[in-house]
C-alpha cells in the first residue's frame, strides 16, 4: 500500500455478517440487506467497501462475515474493485458484534502487533465521505492506545439510535465518554437533543488499537476467550462498561444506519412530495412520502407515509411510522397477512403483508398494483 514508513493507518473491517429482518421482505438470511442494491446500482456493501479504497488512508480491507455468506462477499467484491487485496474472515457462528470485533482484532494481532482497526457496519449511508476521513483522521490521536466510537449530532429525536453522553471535552471535537444510553422511548429522545448534557448518536462505528480491544474483552467480556463465548453486542460487552475509558469523536456527517424501510425513504431521491419510485414506473396521485419498491407498476390515489414493497414471493404494505416493527413480523408473517376488515384486495396474485394501515382499496393483478385511500384524511 502507498503509505509511508512507520506510517500507522488504519484497517478498514466491515462486519457483514447481520441479518436486517427490519428491512424485511427484501432481506433474508439467505440474502441479507448489507447484500441488497437498495440505493443504486451497488448493495449498501458495495458502497461501504468503496469508501475505504484509498491506500494511502487504509490499509488493506477486512470482511468479517458467516460462512453462508462468504460466496456473496466474494462476488460482489469481484464487482467493484477486480485484483485488489482484501481478506475475508469468517464465522463459524453468528454471535453478534462482540465476539465478532473480538475475532477480527484477535486475526490483525497475530499478524500486525501496531494494528489500529476502523470497524464499520457494512449496511450503513454516509453522504459526505470526505468529512468522514477527516473525523478518523483526528480520532487516530487516541485509537493508537485505546478505543474511539464516532458521534452524530442529531437532527431529530429518533428513537431507533442508542445515544452518547459526551464527558470532558479533549478538543477538536473529541470528547471522553460518559455513558452510553440504550434506544431511548420518544420522551426520553427529547430530553437528550434538547437538554443541557450533550449527546449524539451512536453511529456504531469504531477505531481502536487492537492490543486495547482486546485488553477490555480481557477486563469486561472474559467469556469471549472461551471454546464457546456468549451472544453478545459489543455495547453490552465493552462500550457500556468501559464508557470512560472511550473517546467519542464528532463526525459531521450524513449518516444513516438504513435500518428501516423508513430510514430507506430518508436517503433516496424523492420528488417534490417526498415519494419515492424505485423503478421510476410509479405514479403517486395526492400522495406525500410513500416509497415503492416493486416489480410491476404501483400508483398510489390519497395515500400518505405509505411503503410498497414486494419481492417473487410477498408484497408488504406498511405505514412507515410502523417500520420498526417489521423485525417482528419478518418471522410471523402470516399473521399480517391481509383481512378484508380493514383493507380490500382484489385479484391479488401473491401473499399480501399489510401493517399499520386501514382503509384502503388493494388491487394487485400481476401486473398492476393500484393502492387507493378509503379515507381522504388519513390513510393509516
Amino acid at each position: 500500500m502507498a503509505v509511508q514508513m512507520n506510517q500507522i493507518v488504519p484497517y478498514p473491517v466491515l462486519l457483514a455478517g447481520g441479518v436486517g429482518t427490519r428491512l424485511w421482505p427484501m432481506s433474508t438470511t439467505e440474502h441479507p440487506k448489507q447484500f441488497a442494491r437498495l440505493l443504486g446500482d451497488y448493495s449498501l456493501f458495495q458502497q461501504t467497501a468503496m469508501r475505504y479504497t484509498d491506500n494511502t488512508k487504509y490499509n488493506d480491507l477486512i470482511v468479517i462475515t458467516g460462512e453462508k455468506y462468504e460466496d456473496i462477499v466474494e462476488q460482489q467484491m469481484d464487482e467493484i474493485i477486480g485484483n485488489a487485496e482484501y481478506h475475508i474472515v469468517t464465522e463459524k457462528q453468528r454471535r453478534d458484534t462482540g465476539p465478532a470485533i473480538f475475532d477480527i482484532s484477535q486475526w490483525l494481532w497475530q499478524r500486525d502487533r501496531q494494528a489500529v482497526a476502523l470497524v464499520v457496519p457494512s449496511d450503513h449511508y454516509i453522504g459526505n465521505m470526505a468529512e468522514f476521513h477527516l473525523a478518523v483522521e483526528r480520532g487516530m490521536k487516541y485509537a493508537h492506545g485505546g478505543i474511539v466510537i464516532f458521534g452524530i449530532e442529531p437532527t431529530s429525536y429518533e428513537t431507533g439510535y442508542g445515544y452518547i453522553k459526551q464527558g470532558q471535552a479533549l478538543g477538536d471535537g473529541c470528547y471522553q465518554v460518559d455513558q452510553f444510553k440504550e434506544k431511548p422511548d420518544l420522551e426520553t429522545a427529547v430530553e437528550y437533543v434538547d437538554g443541557n448534557d450533550r449527546y449524539t448518536w451512536n453511529s456504531g462505528i469504531y477505531l481502536f488499537s487492537v492490543k486495547a480491544m482486546i485488553a477490555a474483552f480481557r477486563k469486561h467480556a472474559p467469556k469471549v476467550f472461551t471454546m464457546h463465548p456468549p451472544t453478545i453486542s459489543i455495547d453490552v460487552a465493552i462500550s457500556e462498561p468501559h464508557a470512560k475509558q472511550i473517546t467519542v469523536v464528532e463526525a459531521a456527517i450524513d449518516w444513516n444506519d438504513v435500518g428501516s424501510w423508513a430510514g430507506v425513504l430518508e436517503v433516496v431521491d424523492k420528488d417534490a412530495f417526498g415519494n419515492h419510485s424505485r423503478s421510476g414506473n410509479d405514479t403517486f396521485e395526492r400522495s406525500f412520502g410513500c416509497l415503492a419498491f416493486t416489480q410491476i407498476p404501483v400508483t398510489m390515489n390519497d395515500c400518505h407515509d405509505i411503503g410498497v414493497i414486494e419481492t417473487e414471493d410477498v408484497v408488504l404494505i406498511l405505514a412507515l411510522e410502523e417500520s420498526q416493527r417489521i423485525k417482528f413480523v419478518a418471522s410471523n408473517s402470516d399473521d399480517y397477512v391481509h383481512s378484508d376488515e380493514a383493507n380490500l384486495a382484489i385479484k391479488c396474485s401473491k401473499k399480501m403483508v399489510c401493517v399499520g394501515v386501514e382503509n384502503l382499496k388493494i388491487v394487485h393483478d400481476g401486473q398492476q398494483l393500484s393502492i387507493e385511500s378509503l379515507d381522504l384524511r388519513k390513510c393509516r
